[in-house]
């Protein structure tokens, strides 16, 4: 894994061709509390002497309650580490702590929240597609079932349809 800049602010990142910004997306608030979860574990495994995976379960507290929020920081750890097994390159992520690059949504993200997306969308052929992207054609077998689990936990209505509408194939430009 690692991270797409420099992790120091300020900074004065610029956006490459494959990345859009969160606030394009349309994230609803736990779309993007997911994402900061997820970003807190990928800088625990690049920086495992920081510790960042306490700070993914304390958002996952704040955001979505003592219990619910400690099962979904550890479903998402869960999505995270079928990924990694999965996926044989480095991963490019964005750093929570820096506020520019907190939003700046990289391709592997997008794919990764895209899968959480469409599973909770019911669109099970988008998420493979999205996993398959992620995973670079590996065994996706772990992940999708990780997805889902983290789907159930996060409660969508069945009439639910996120705020990212697309699905988050592509950033719009």
């Amino acid at each position: 894994m690692s991270q797409s800049d420099d992790h120091r602010s300020p900074c004065e990142r610029h956006l490459r061709s494959s990345e859009c910004l969160v606030s394009d997306m349309d994230f609803t608030p736990p779309d993007r509390a997911l994402l900061t979860i997820a970003r807190f574990f990928f800088l625990a495994f690049s920086e495992p002497a920081q510790h960042d995976w306490m700070r993914a379960f304390d958002i996952g507290r704040q955001v979505f309650g003592a219990e619910r929020g400690a099962a979904i920081a550890a479903g998402m750890l869960d999505l995270v580490r079928d990924m990694r097994l999965a996926r044989r390159s480095r991963f490019h992520f964005s750093n929570p702590d820096c506020p520019c690059c907190a939003n700046v949504l990289c391709e592997s993200e997008r794919q990764l929240m895209g899968i959480v997306a469409a599973l909770a969308q019911g669109k099970q052929s988008e998420a493979h597609a999205n996993a398959l992207l992620l995973c670079e054609g590996n065994d996706i077998g772990a992940l999708l079932d990780s997805g889902r689990a983290l789907v159930a936990l996060m409660e969508y209505p069945a009439h639910f349809t996120p705020r990212t509408g697309r699905g988050l194939p592509s950033c719009a430009r």
